[in-house]
C-alpha cells in the first residue's frame, strides 16, 4: 500500500493518493488526477474546450472564464500555457462552481 499522499495537490489528499503501489515503495504507485488525465489523452477523449463544445457549452478563450482564482488562472497558464490544450479533467475542477453544486458546468 503506498502510504504517502500528495501533499501538494490542489484538491485534497483523498483524490492525491497514491494507486497501485507495491509494498509501500512510493516510487511504484500512480495518483488518481494523473491516472484520469493519463486515460483520458489515451481514449482521445479531446481537450477541454473540445469536450465544452461536445456538452453544448461554448469554449473559453481565457482562463479567467474558468476560474475567478487568479492563482488557479496562473496554475492552468503555467501548466498549459494556452486554453485549447487544457485537459478537461483538469479544467472540469478548476470551473467555478454553478450555484448549489460542487463543480462547475462541465
Amino acid at each position: 500500500m503506498c502510504t504517502q499522499l500528495g501533499e501538494n495537490c490542489p484538491y485534497g489528499g483523498a483524490q492525491c493518493t497514491c494507486l497501485f503501489g507495491n509494498g509501500g515503495q512510493t516510487d511504484n504507485g500512480l495518483d488518481l488526477i494523473a491516472r484520469d488525465v493519463e486515460r483520458a489523452r489515451d481514449d482521445g477523449i479531446g481537450s477541454y474546450n473540445q469536450v465544452r463544445k461536445a456538452y453544448g457549452l461554448p469554449a473559453v478563450t481565457s482562463f479567467a472564464q474558468i476560474t475567478s482564482d487568479v492563482a488557479g488562472q496562473k496554475e492552468l497558464q503555467r501548466a498549459y500555457g494556452t486554453v485549447d490544450k487544457i485537459d478537461p479533467f483538469e479544467g472540469g475542477l478548476a470551473e467555478d462552481h454553478v450555484a448549489g453544486s460542487d463543480v462547475g458546468p462541465l
